[in-house]
This record gives structure tokens, sequence and C-alpha cells, in this order.
């Protein structure tokens, strides 16, 4: 009788592969890839963020809670080294054919160290995902125990940098995001009604979003009522709406790794002023972003134009304040972000990779965001996802930017 691995060896011989890109685009991220390494010096790169991992390989699989990484040399093909169980999933969403498995009982850096002497790169210098999420401590460490002839090095983002761009494919795929991002907002808008949960609006937006042809996304919508509007990435506890309630929603789309968002907050019944002026004031400094992200813009400049807004109206007691962010860069995502913000956010200093990025350049894409609030009251917030097209830059979400009354 066959065990469970020799079947898998039989399945992969009719195996299909099912690529979000072609092979040719795959290949010119790689070799984006390998002329910064070779700028840098770099022998071999290690992969360890599951972004990046699906941005060079295609391997596309929750189960980077176990030990994954993707060996990068200048010459050769990749290498992806992972749990034994995960081959037969990548080997479909992948287009990578070399792999080196392991069992639950073997030591995964003992392989990874295996792989890099095979390949005789066990010396020089070997970049290493510092700060990724999903590399550890403890792997780290002994990662540099075991390759005693190698000089680790900090990857300094060698991979998030060919991200921040993305080509006109991605741009497709975020485009679709922001579709389906809108009709869960449209959904969650037509429900808030008194009486009704919570719940029942995150149970209708997901199933929207879930029917358009959505994938899971890095962050849960995010769907508060009342005075839990006030919660920062607060999501659905089951709170039934009552009249008079400020009503807030955040909702992501995602194909194919790729993310959308949008913001939007209501109120059932009559808003007091003090919340419609706070919701034209917040819309006006979401405008005021907006114009700012296009092509030589800057991060910086974002946030200045949104919070001279602010400051006009008197209520930057009401905002974030200037150390606070304006939006981040969005793309590929995994749980537990929805945001490349680790790239580039959109602060009064430059977050991320180096100034070197710190200019808006075509089909980079942006989450923006405007909110002013009263603490432990509520909340007004407004957002939108952005491209940055060749002279200016493009509204990928299309909901009304308006305060909606129910």
């Amino acid at each position: 009788m066959q065990n469970y691995f020799d079947l898998i060896a039989d399945l992969q011989q009719k195996l299909v592969k099912e690529l979000p890109f072609p092979v040719s685009e795959y290949k010119q991220r790689l070799d984006q890839v390998r002329k910064l390494m070779e700028q840098r010096e770099v022998d071999v790169l290690l992969v360890y963020t599951p972004e990046n991992i699906y941005y060079l390989s295609g391997h596309d699989s929750p189960g980077y809670y176990s030990y994954q990484c993707l060996v990068v040399t200048r010459e050769q093909d990749p290498i992806l080294i992972l749990r034994k169980t995960e081959e037969l999933n990548s080997r479909t969403c992948s287009w990578i054919d070399e792999f080196a498995t392991f069992q639950d009982e073997e030591d995964p850096i003992e392989k990874t160290v295996a792989v890099l002497s095979t390949l005789k790169r066990d010396k020089g210098v070997i970049a290493v995902e510092k700060d990724s999420w999903f590399l550890t401590v403890q792997h780290f460490e002994r990662l540099r125990r075991l390759l005693t002839d190698a000089h680790l090095v900090n990857s300094d983002a060698l991979v998030e940098k060919c991200r921040l761009i993305k080509s006109d494919r991605e741009v497709e795929y975020i485009r679709s995001a922001a579709r389906i991002a809108d009709d869960g907002m449209k959904v969650g808008i037509e429900m808030a009604e008194p009486g009704v949960t919570e719940d029942e609006l995150a149970a209708e937006i997901l199933r929207r979003t879930t029917i358009d042809g959505g994938e899971y996304t890095g962050l849960p919508p995010f769907v508060t009522s009342g005075p839990r509007t006030a919660t920062m990435h607060g999501t659905w506890k089951g709170r039934k709406l009552q009249k008079g309630d400020v009503v807030y929603l955040e909702i992501p789309g995602c194909v194919k790794r790729y993310h959308a968002a949008v913001m939007r907050t209501g109120v059932i019944g009559n808003p007091s002023e003090d919340l419609e002026r706070k919701a034209e004031i917040a819309i006006s400094a979401l405008d005021a972003q907006m114009k700012s992200i296009r092509p030589g813009g800057t991060p910086e400049a974002v946030c200045e134009a949104a919070y001279h807004v602010i400051e006009r109206a008197g209520c930057l007691q009401n905002s974030p304040g200037r150390g606070h962010r304006r939006g981040y860069s969005i793309g590929i995502a995994y749980p537990p972000d929805w945001g490349e913000g680790n790239i580039m956010s959109l602060g009064p200093r430059i977050w991320g990779i180096g100034p070197e990025t710190g200019v808006f350049k075509t089909n980079m894409t942006f989450h923006t965001i405007s909110w002013l609030g009263v603490p432990f009251n509520w909340i007004v917030g407004f957002s939108e996802t952005v491209l940055v097209t060749e002279s200016d830059h493009e509204c990928l979400t299309n909901v009304d930017r308006k305060l909606f009354i129910k």
C-alpha cells in the first residue's frame, strides 16, 4: 500500500499549474532583485516574508506559521524550503520546480544550511530578512551558529523595494479588489438600520465580498457602532444598532492576495451639527491628501495637506496629530495586515524602506485615510484606495464620499 507521500508524488505528475502571472513576470521580478543583490555584493538572499515569497514564486498558503524560506542566488532558479505537507499545494500555485522539504520531526534550519552547502553558497555574504515577522530569533541565531563561514547581513528590504511599484497586471488585481470592497461597503450601508446587529452587518459584508470572488483578507472588515466607533481596529461584537448611532465601516477586498480597502461612516437618524461638520472636515482633508498623491509627490506632502485643512478648521484636538500616518502602500498581503506600511507609509517622515523611495511614482498604490473623533464617543472616518497614474492619480474605490444618513 502506498503511503501518503508516495500518493502525493504520483499526483504531482498530473498537476496543472495555476499561476496568477506568467512565468516571464516572475523572472522579471527576480532579475530586479538580483540587480539589487549585485549592487550590494550579496551572494544569497533568504526570503521569509510570505508576501515576498508570493511575489517571487507564486507560492500561496496560510501555512506560513510553519518555517518556509525561499533561497535566491544570483545564478540558479530559486529553491523553496517548506514543510513536506505544503509541497503539493506549492507545485500547483508557483512556478518554482526546486523544493527542499522537511518532515515535522526534522530541523528546518539544518535543511536550509544543507541546501546552501549543496549550492556551494554557505560562505560569502548571505542577506537575511531580519525584519520579517516570520523569522524567529531562535531560527536566526541557529542560522548564525551553523553558517560559521558566512557573513549574515540584513536584507534591507531587497524584495520590498521591487514590490512598491506595481505592474499593470498587479494594478488590475487591485482594481478588482477595490470593486469587491465597494460592494461590501454598499451592502453594509444598506443594512445599517435600528435593530440590526454588528454581527449581521459583518456576515452580509463577508458574504457579499466572498460571492464577488474575494479571498480571505489580511485583516477582517472593521464594523463598529455607537461609542464602539472610537475603538481603533474594532470588529463586530454583537451590539444592536440603535437610533442615533454612528456606524463605522472599513471594508477590504482581496483578489490573488492583492488588496484594496475603503472606509465610510454613517449615522442612524439625524446627525448632530458637530458630527456633520467633522465629517465634512474629514472628507475635505481626504480630498487634499488625494490631490498630493501624484508623480513627484511625497508622503510628507500628503500629511501636511491634510493637517492644513484640519488646523484651519480648528480641529487638531480631534485628530490623531501630525505624528500619525495618513495611509500606506497597499498590495500583496497576508494576515496579520492588509497594508504595505512597512514599505511606505504616508506620514510626516518617511516610514518604510528608505529615502530613495520617498517620491511617488506611476503605479504605486495607497490606501489613504482621514478621520476625526471625540474620544470615548465616536469617530468619523473616510478612506480611498488610490493609484498613482502617469500625470495624477486615480481613485480605485467608488462609493459616494459622504456621511451616509439612514
